[in-house]
């Protein structure tokens, strides 16, 4: 393959073309179907054939490197974003953001960070591995997850947003008379935030964007409810797991995280306003030989100022004790620092909070009617 500079322009794919190993339809054909609105950066930019580097979340194929007919490139598509000066890389000293320890992650999964355990901090070795990885796809060594390296590895940072139709489980009208598919616009509220885009793409542990609780922007993982409709974003269901269960699914992380703190208070820890945290680990752990891995998970992704211990009492009223409550829960359950924004956190709590207070305003004024009304019928001044 050409050993050119990447031009960088980045275009979405229509018609869902083929995926070839060279320029011409007798190469070995990569892909047979590049899904419909795939992302694209252009490599080699030609009249009949370009050469692209597609985004790798959404492509099941090695490489995720081929070319396309230029008629399949949206011309007028140039994904463009005023956040394009967002780059993750070397600090000094290095500082710890979960958004790295994924991105470590990846690298590793892909044998660039190798005999390394991902710490969430960008140092040299982050850098020498991104560096490698720039090298073979092509990019400019400068060792900074940009907008095109970071596309490459699956990141949506950059994205402003990315539609995708799906039909049941992963959407679920509410009655017949509702399309049986729908496209929904999938995104993160907080600016540069991370969010997942692929929610009906199947398990890899050689993957680590797909476990459900990245993979649906449902970071606490909870399955079906009752009241998943009372959430904002959402979407449907993943496919039944072996334990018949499925995850529900959101349309951001945020809206995820809001669904974790309303069932955490309304079904969990109903009334309560302060737990302990063995409390809660017996909750999640559900039989005694499971505590243990808990435990270890807590201590391990608790913040620096304060050991999760099962001991320690958390204020269910504090948004603090809840989002590092959340962060070392999501973080267990996925075996990395869970990779979302402080400002991530604090918007799905707000969500939650607003949702929780409108439920209890609502109650209210319909006690304080129904009160009325019992008053009137007994011909009593209310």
């Amino acid at each position: 393959m050409s050993q050119v500079q990447p031009i960088g322009k980045i275009h979405k794919i229509f018609g869902s073309p083929s995926l070839y190993a060279g320029p011409t339809t007798n190469s070995e054909k990569l892909k047979d179907e590049i899904p419909a609105g795939a992302i694209a950066t252009i490599i080699l930019d030609g009249d009949i054939w370009s050469e692209v580097v597609l985004d790798d979340i959404l492509i099941e194929t090695k490489p995720a490197r081929g070319f396309v007919r230029t008629r399949n490139i949206e011309e007028n598509e140039v994904i463009e974003h005023e956040e394009e000066k967002l780059g993750f890389e070397i600090e000094d000293p290095p500082v710890f953001r979960p958004m790295t320890g994924l991105i470590q992650k990846i690298l590793f999964s892909k044998g660039f960070y190798p005999n390394h355990k991902p710490d969430s901090k960008f140092g040299l070795k982050t850098k020498l591995a991104v560096e490698e990885f720039q090298q073979q796809n092509s990019f400019t060594r400068t060792g900074v997850i940009d907008n095109k390296t970071g596309r490459m590895l699956g990141l949506t940072n950059w994205t402003k947003t990315y539609e995708l139709e799906l039909g049941a489980p992963y959407y679920q009208r509410v009655s017949r008379r509702h399309p049986r598919r729908k496209t929904f616009a999938f995104l993160a509220l907080v600016p540069n935030g991370f969010f997942s885009h692929w929610p009906d793409k199947k398990r890899s542990k050689r993957n680590p964007l797909t476990p459900r609780a990245i993979r649906t922007n449902n970071p606490g993982a909870i399955n079906k409810a009752s009241w998943r409709r009372k959430i904002p974003g959402y979407v449907g269901l993943t496919q039944p797991d072996v334990d018949d269960n499925q995850t529900m699914i959101f349309t951001c992380p945020e809206y995820g995280i809001a669904a974790w703190k309303y069932w955490f208070t309304k079904v969990m820890f109903p009334g309560e306003t302060s737990v302990r945290v063995g409390q809660v680990i017996k909750k999640y752990a559900g039989r005694p030989e499971k505590e243990h891995d808990y435990i270890v998970g807590f201590k391990t992704y608790s913040p620096p100022d304060r050991v999760l211990e099962p001991t320690v009492i958390l204020d269910l009223r504090s948004d603090k004790d809840m989002k590092e409550l959340a962060r070392a829960q999501f973080s267990h359950e996925t075996g990395f620092w869970y990779p979302l924004t402080d400002a991530q956190f604090d918007k799905g709590m707000q969500i939650a909070a607003e949702l929780l207070e409108k439920e209890k305003s609502t109650f209210i004024a319909i006690v304080k009617t129904k009160w009325s009304d019992f008053m009137s019928w007994m011909n009593l001044d209310p």
